[in-house]
């Protein structure tokens, strides 16, 4: 499964909830450098097969994010559980996940283990794969023309940077579920359309983390 990634540009304007993410590139990896999903022992096609709602439990247990391997992890500031998702996203994407079902969005700010970048990770709950699919694509469409996008959660003094001067957008579907990422600068500088540490953080929290971790385990029976 493809999976978009984009650095996008928040208007000053925008800062009032109206998105204004310009797209620099849109990266499709076509799922380079992560494991082929695993096969499924649970249905995650549909909210009526799936119908559990996540927990902030199965997508961020315990104070750190940890990944696969020696890394050191990500310290999580902020996470939460919400049935308002139109608070989760920017401008016309509120509409779209709306008429996508969306009924749940679970989601964290956690911050780089080197303290050099933030990033808010989330999971979209909709009804079912068409639907999540319909938002995979029609985000592109509304983060390339500065429509919408996906927000950042504050998690306190400091994390302003997350609706700031710049952002990368990375998002992603499994299931009847939309996986994303934003982040940036902690430091709130920006970040360059070459910058290859974001494209590394995202390429290992939203399909890495999100997607095969999170979500493999819910299709595995295993959450």
């Amino acid at each position: 499964m493809p999976w978009r990634l984009a650095i996008g540009v928040l208007s000053v304007v925008a800062l009032c909830a109206i998105g204004g993410f310009r797209t620099f590139f849109l990266l499709d990896d076509g799922g380079r450098g992560h494991r082929a999903a695993a096969p499924a022992a649970r249905d995650i096609s549909s909210r009526d097969a799936d119908p559990n709602p996540l927990t902030v439990a199965e997508v961020f247990p315990g104070p750190t994010l940890t990944l696969t391997g020696p890394a050191p992890g990500y310290p999580i500031l902020a996470s939460e559980s919400s049935t308002d998702c139109a608070g989760a996203v920017i401008g016309r994407l509120a509409a779209v996940v709306a008429r996508a079902g969306c009924d749940q969005v679970v989601r964290a700010t956690v911050r780089s283990p080197d303290g050099s970048y933030l990033v808010t990770l989330g999971v979209l709950n909709l009804a079912d794969t068409v639907a999540a699919h319909r938002v995979y694509q029609q985000a592109k469409v509304l983060v390339d023309t500065g429509r919408g996008t996906f927000g950042g959660l504050s998690a306190g003094p400091g994390t302003e940077v997350l609706a700031g001067p710049a952002a990368r957008v990375g998002w992603h579907v499994r299931g009847h579920f939309v996986v994303y990422g934003v982040v940036a600068r902690a430091d709130g500088g920006r970040i360059s359309d070459r910058e290859p540490r974001t494209r590394q953080i995202l390429s290992d929290l939203v399909p890495g983390y999100l997607r095969e971790s999170v979500l493999g385990r819910r299709a595995a029976g295993r959450s």
